[in-house]
């Protein structure tokens, strides 16, 4: 086979072989003698033992593999290549020219001069030295080649300059924007207390009472409808409601009806209203010890407001469990008030509706003081601060005039270096940051 290439075309070089490949090198120049040489090959294949051959252009890997194999044989035939492609790209044969490499004559065309000296040089350089780059020095070489390399890139193809760097870009600074503009907050505002924050509406009542049996200060409440209308709220007079369910339950009278049997006394669904029913009551549960499981005189009535705990029965005070007690509850004219808004409420509305409530009542320690009470729904936070700073105003409003008001604001203690880092996560800033950031490094090339 070697022979035959080299009859048809002269100047051939053997290449190499890799198996059952082999692989030569024809100049361009000779073109015109490859159509004979091919089809000698393909009418001679089964002579030649050629399964297949082909024809393709050197590529500028092959030529630095080539001069990396350092062999100046190697180095002399991929330069005539090298010229005759040149030849052959500029339309001229060019000047042959004498070149003496390791005491053998070389043809060369003069256009392939230079790069004949500069690959010798090249070469030549390296080796006389025997240094080769390490280190920084390696990482710094390999570095600037790859920006070369990509700026080389760049200019061919300016879609690729806007996707590799362009779009990123703006995808990181698209992320970072959408971070320094997303509501973080750093710690809890300031909240005015009143019940502008409540969401009123025509139907959210403030429930109010005055009780008292001795009224020497005059109408107290005289501005509450007023300062409750600023905040879409109306007020609810209650005080002759509670001053009859006061009367029906004074002396011998229980809801009305005059006492006569003590099983009248577990009528009561909230709270033992009557004086004698409350002693009675009292007293059969001190005997019972405060006993549960006591077979009390209401033990049978399963409407009795303290049918589930006899106990309770014995408290001076409403706990958690137990509502007030039957014992000193009755002196205090706000018990019938409370009675009031238990009969009347329900869990799932009242609360929400009415949200607060005032009453005035003597102190009954001494009957010439007045007690003023605000009440609230445990439907909000700060309805309690809000329900006591509105009364404050109220009887501001009162003694001086509708002019004047009391001003509250809760500030929030700083928030600690974990709330802070909660609502970081919360705020999906982050994660927006993320998502941007990889659709950014999506348009990088691998």
């Amino acid at each position: 086979v070697k022979e035959e290439v080299e009859k048809h075309v002269p100047s051939a070089l053997f290449s190499g072989s890799v198996g059952s490949e082999m692989a030569f090198i024809l100049p361009t120049e000779s073109t015109s003698l490859f159509a004979p040489l091919f089809r000698q090959l393909e009418q001679n294949r089964e002579l030649f033992g050629i399964n297949s051959f082909g024809v393709s252009v050197t590529t500028l890997e092959e030529v630095f593999m080539r001069t990396g194999e350092g062999t100046l044989d190697d180095i002399g035939s991929l330069t005539n290549l090298q010229a005759g492609s040149n030849s052959q790209a500029n339309g001229t044969t060019g000047a042959e020219e004498r070149l003496q490499v390791n005491g053998a004559d070389r043809t060369v065309l003069s256009s392939s001069h230079s790069a004949i000296q500069i690959v010798d040089q090249s070469v030549y350089q390296h080796r006389n030295n025997g240094d080769l780059v390490k280190g920084c020095a390696l990482k710094l070489q390999q570095f600037k080649a790859m920006i070369v390399k990509r700026f080389m890139n760049a200019k061919r193809d300016k879609k690729a300059l806007i996707t590799q760097l362009i779009l990123p870009l703006l995808f990181v600074l698209l992320g970072l924007l959408v971070i320094t503009t997303f509501p973080v907050r750093s710690s809890d505002p300031a909240r005015e207390l009143n019940f502008a924050n409540a969401s009123a509406n025509e139907e959210t009542t403030g429930l109010f009472a005055d009780l008292r049996a001795q009224n020497t200060s005059g109408n107290l409440f005289q501005h509450l409808s007023t300062y409750l209308s600023q905040y879409n709220m109306r007020g609810s007079d209650a005080t002759a409601i509670v001053n009859t369910i006061m009367a029906d339950n004074m002396g011998n009278s229980v809801k009305g009806t005059t006492l006569t049997n003590n099983a009248q006394c577990c009528g009561y669904t909230n709270l033992v209203l009557n004086p004698q029913c409350a002693d009675t009551l009292y007293a059969d549960s001190l005997t019972a010890n405060g006993s549960d499981s006591y077979d009390g005189k209401c033990a049978d009535e399963s409407d009795f407001g303290y049918f589930h705990c006899y106990s309770c029965m014995l408290k001076t005070e409403p706990t958690n469990k137990c509502p007030i007690g039957v014992n000193q509850s009755l002196t205090d004219s706000t018990t019938y008030y409370q009675e009031h808004v238990l009969s009347t409420s329900d869990a799932a509305t009242f609360f929400k509706s009415t949200i607060a409530g005032f009453t005035l009542s003597n102190n009954p320690a001494n009957e010439s003081q007045t007690l003023a009470r605000a009440w609230y729904s445990d439907q909000g936070y700060h309805f309690p601060a809000t329900s006591l700073n509105a009364l404050s105003n109220i009887l501001l409003q009162f003694y001086t005039s509708p002019d004047y008001s009391i001003k509250a604001t809760n500030y929030p203690l700083p928030n600690s270096a974990e709330n802070l880092a909660e609502n970081a996560s919360r705020s999906g800033a982050g994660v927006s940051l993320a998502i941007l950031i990889v659709y950014g490094m999506a348009f990088l090339a691998a």
